[in-house]
């Protein structure tokens, strides 16, 4: 799979074992069985309450010099552990072995060909006789939807002969050469068994020994979908010989039932759980059975027509409604998620009070998001790769904080992670120390609230959008901090949207940006910027500097909204020149440092803008350096009316205004910064 290469001097993610490369770490490595070779969820209503976010844009990361010892995770995700309130059970430990039930892992992958209205398909791939009776999927040659597009077949192998013509139970309707195919044993009915073996136990294990345990799931109307593995109980532990040798494969191959995509989900909670023990996988990959997972096409929903795009019945887990009790306490573990068209972990419940923890898993060639689940998250030491977006998180329904922690999110082709569901009163959310190599947007908030972006590397695209586009909430962007972060090559590092008035949705308040750094930038890259509604915004102490020349733009008040507090301590200037004899204005909407670069000319004045007076913030300053190259003082008004100055700048010097009691008046000296930290997580 393509991984982007990271910045020269990136750090590095401890494995726990040794610290290894960005470039091509072992563990990038998805799985080594050979696999040959896009929308958004419903509305929330019924069942279906997992909507995924918008795509209102889309994304990329800088050396943080990070490390962290084994130990210092293991310390890390105790405390993570302990503020879930994660339990376990005390009862004693049984292990039962799927193959004892009747799974058979032996699944292949291959290519085929087909011959419209023949039931013989070939393969240059030898099948043993062992295969006749078990479950084929043939891509795009089932049942005609508009010509030339077919749905794709699952049927049984009736005979084989030579080992190269396989004989199934349905006659393909398209001829097809060097078509995606799979064969194996269906092991839906073998692994219920097992789990109905477990009784009444409340902590016993479910081994899976090394093998490709093929999953066809029929449908069945009246149910929401169709799924491989059903758990109405906790107290299980899913434990596999290893990622690279033991793989449960989902159906890959789609149909329409009730005029909808269906492929179909691999696990399946099912409220109302009881027992409500908790529940692990571990060493494992939970692959999606299709050739290719992210494609082009994100369309919502899937169309009936090609099959292609975003496929909400294609999951690797999901926690499906009504709301009901659902499995408190999950974890996962070295686990590899792969090829899925649709979100690859989901909720649909909207239950509250559940913990998930999700630690050195991979996400890989998705269509969707990699994770869109309600219960709060632990997630860390993680890798997702090529997919359409990270995650989208509800936080309404959230019940403790949440980490993201040391995660590397590369080759994202739309947005990195987004939150929705805001009210107010959500628990802190911490993401820090990941990196994001996105298209689309790194983090977006449509509404988020109590979000602390803490010490994380972006590469390119918007980095942070507060209240874009998608709003799903009842409440304000609110109390957001950006702290500690590395922007590279942006095109914007802060971009806030929010909602037009104040008194409309997807407003924006509270948002402290401080201690950034901006590095590897072209000229004229927008540090913040306001696209609507905002209050309360603080840009203080960043390290906005290394542009070409010096210039980075600051842009805010849009529908009256107050202007961002963008206070001098902040290293960055916005460059401006003179308009030959007339009046330039200096507007604090655009931050407060300026840089007079060109010739002075005579005739020419500035004037600080206060025809604006109510959406200045207390506090507010502007520093104006004189750099023309003409050696001429610069005289600059303290009102529009050009009625109260000139103060004259020196060229070389710097001068410094305030704004108090309603005007702009000249400071002696420094100006000072009047920012109150308020925000913790």
């Amino acid at each position: 799979m393509k991984i982007l290469k990271p910045a020269k001097n990136a750090r590095r993610l401890h494995t726990g074992e040794e610290n290894v490369s960005l470039g091509r770490p072992a563990h990038w490595v998805t799985n080594s069985t050979p696999h040959p070779g896009p929308l958004h969820s419903p509305p929330r209503d019924a069942e279906k309450k997992s909507t995924p976010h918008p795509a209102c844009g889309h994304l990329l990361p800088c050396s943080i010099g990070f490390r962290r010892t084994k130990a210092r995770r293991q310390s890390f995700l105790l405390m993570c552990l302990l503020l879930a309130g994660l339990g376990t059970s005390i009862q004693a430990q049984n292990t039962l072995n799927v193959t004892n039930y009747g799974a058979i892992g032996d699944a292949v992958q291959f290519y085929a060909n087909t011959i419209s209205n023949s039931v013989v398909v070939t393969t240059t791939k030898l099948i043993p006789d062992s295969a006749i009776g078990e479950a084929i999927e043939l891509i795009g040659c089932g049942t005609v939807t508009t010509p030339p597009y077919c749905q794709d077949m699952v049927a049984t192998i009736t005979k084989v002969v030579n080992g190269t013509n396989i004989y199934v139970s349905q006659i393909p309707q398209a001829t097809l050469t060097n078509t995606f195919a799979t064969y194996g044993f269906n092991n839906t009915p073998s692994f219920q068994a097992a789990i109905a073996a477990v009784g009444a136990d409340t902590n016993d294990i479910i081994n899976i020994p090394a093998g490709t345990y093929l999953f066809i799931c029929p449908y069945v109307a009246s149910v929401y979908g169709n799924a491989g593995i059903i758990l109405t109980r906790g107290g299980l532990h899913f434990i596999g010989a290893g990622t690279n040798s033991t793989t449960l494969l989902s159906q890959g191959a789609w149909n329409i039932y009730g005029g909808a995509v269906y492929r179909s989900y691999l696990i399946d909670f099912k409220p109302p759980i009881k027992n409500d023990f908790p529940v692990s996988i571990e060493n494992l990959t939970l692959d999606g059975g299709v050739q290719q997972g992210n494609t082009t096409q994100h369309g919502f929903p899937a169309s009936i027509t090609t099959g292609h795009g975003w496929d909400i019945n294609h999951d690797a887990i999901v926690i499906r409604g009504p709301v009901g009790s659902v499995c408190t306490h999950q974890t996962w573990t070295n686990v590899v998620f792969q090829h899925w068209r649709g979100e690859m972990v989901k909720s649909n419940d909207g239950s509250t009070n559940g913990n998930l923890t999700i630690v050195n898993c991979v996400f890989t060639d998705g269509n969707a998001t990699a994770i869109n689940y309600y219960a709060s998250l632990i997630v860390t030491n993680c890798i997702f790769n090529n997919l359409y977006q990270v995650a989208e998180y509800y936080q309404a329904y959230s019940t403790n904080t949440s980490y993201f922690v040391n995660n590397l999110c590369t080759n994202i082709t739309g947005n990195g992670f987004a939150f929705n569901g805001g009210k107010g009163n959500n628990p802190p959310f911490i993401l820090q120390n990941n990196e994001f190599y996105v298209s689309g947007n790194g983090i977006e908030t449509t509404p988020g609230d109590n979000i602390f972006i803490i010490s994380n590397y972006f590469y390119g695209g918007a980095a942070i959008v507060p209240g874009c586009p998608g709003y799903q909430g009842t409440f304000d962007n609110s109390n957001i901090v950006v702290t500690g972060n590395i922007f590279e090559k942006p095109t914007a590092a802060i971009l806030m949207y929010g909602g037009t008035s104040a008194t409309n949705a997807n407003r924006i308040e509270g948002v402290q940006i401080y201690g950034n750094h901006l590095t590897n930038t072209p000229n004229g890259t927008v540090a913040v910027k306001n696209y609507g509604w905002t209050t309360n915004i603080i840009f203080y102490n960043n390290d906005f500097s290394c542009a070409t020349n010096g210039s980075v733009t600051v842009s805010s008040g849009l529908y009256g909204s107050q202007y961002i507090l963008a206070e001098t301590n902040n290293l960055y200037y916005t460059t401006i020149s003179d308009s030959v004899g007339t009046t330039n204005d200096i507007s604090y909407a655009n931050g407060s440092r300026f840089k007079i670069i060109n010739p002075f000319h005579s005739g020419t004045v500035y004037a600080l803008v206060d025809t604006n007076a109510s959406q200045i913030p207390r506090g507010a300053q502007i520093l104006i350096q004189n750099d023309n190259t003409s050696s001429a003082s610069v005289p600059v008004y303290l009102n529009s009316a050009l009625t109260r100055g000139p103060v004259t700048v020196p060229s070389g010097l710097s001068r410094s205004f305030q704004w108090t009691n309603g005007v702009w008046i000249d400071v002696v000296g420094p100006p000072s910064n009047l920012h109150v930290i308020t925000n913790s997580p």
